[in-house]
């Protein structure tokens, strides 16, 4: 199968969109154009996302699946006409990335080659899924000894901020140092959290304004259901109306609040994780804040 230019797209849980990882032969410019293809894009990439099969377009030109601006520019900055996407999904059945390959001419794959293709497919997510595996443990050995760490802190009868500092620590590791954590305890008044050190000073500052009614950590409704909160886009939720201002001042888009238990299933306090920009946790980062909670 000989193309022009190959490219791979590694799929975004968190931001439901592929970001590209490799490409060979197209210029950076054209390149650039192609940098992320989000999943509400009416194109041959959203396509390819929420298929299981692979996505073949003869003629860009003729194609009704290529409508967004940049894809129909690179492809014509790079003189593509024909293009074969290739989704590559885990043996659990989860997206893993996209293989795009492109040719300046029409092209129509034969049987053959797409059979070969197929298995290069096969072969490759399987690497993948074992990488993402090997993440996966190393991720909870990390999170095992964080909470070993806090647990030693705690029988050493050290500050509880120090056990709650290597958990926060830890929190904001996993998201790969995209996010901001911080940990609040309910006071016996219950009237406002106290917030860990992670925060300026000003931020916490907002539970005593709304002592009881819905903001952006309504922790009495975490007290009555011991629920997770999960706001993934604070300029859209209603809760954040009237905290909106403050929340773009400390470039705060994206709040989780989960609730931490004892061992006798009090709630201790909740533990919030605030993100630059919106973003739904993954499956995998509820089961990780599960495991705390």
């Amino acid at each position: 199968m000989q193309a022009n230019y190959v490219t791979f797209h590694t799929y975004i849980p968190d931001k439901q969109s592929l970001k590209l990882s490799a490409f060979l032969g197209f210029e950076e410019s054209a390149a650039n154009l192609l940098k992320c293809v989000t999943f509400d894009d009416s194109n041959s990439y959203a396509l390819a996302m929420n298929d299981t099969k692979s996505t073949f377009v003869l003629n860009i030109e003729d194609s009704h699946l290529l409508l967004t601006p940049n894809l129909l520019c690179a492809y014509r900055l790079a003189g593509i006409c024909s293009v074969l996407l290739s989704p590559l999904f885990s043996s659990s059945k989860e997206l893993l990335g996209v293989l795009s390959i492109h040719w300046k001419i029409e092209n129509e794959p034969s049987e053959r080659e797409l059979s070969l293709l197929n298995l290069l497919l096969d072969q490759s997510a399987a690497l993948m899924g074992q990488f993402y595996e090997r993440i996966a443990m190393m991720e909870d050995n990390l999170w095992l000894i964080s909470q070993k760490e806090a647990f030693h802190s705690a029988m050493r009868r050290k500050p509880l901020e120090h056990s709650l500092r290597t958990l926060i620590d830890t929190v904001i590791l996993q998201t790969k140092g995209s996010g901001t954590a911080a940990f609040y305890l309910i006071p016996t008044h219950n009237e406002f959290f106290n917030p860990s050190a992670r925060l300026e000073e000003e931020y916490p500052q907002i539970f005593k304004l709304f002592p009881d009614g819905p903001h952006f950590v309504d922790w009495s409704l975490i007290m009555k259901t011991g629920e997770p909160i999960i706001t993934p886009d604070i300029e859209s939720d209603p809760a954040w109306k009237d905290l909106r201002l403050l929340a773009r001042k400390h470039n705060c888009r994206a709040c989780w609040s989960f609730p931490v238990h004892t061992s006798d299933d009090l709630i201790l306090g909740t533990l919030c994780i605030y993100f630059t920009e919106p973003r739904e946790p993954t499956k995998r980062e509820l089961e990780m804040a599960n495991v705390l909670i």
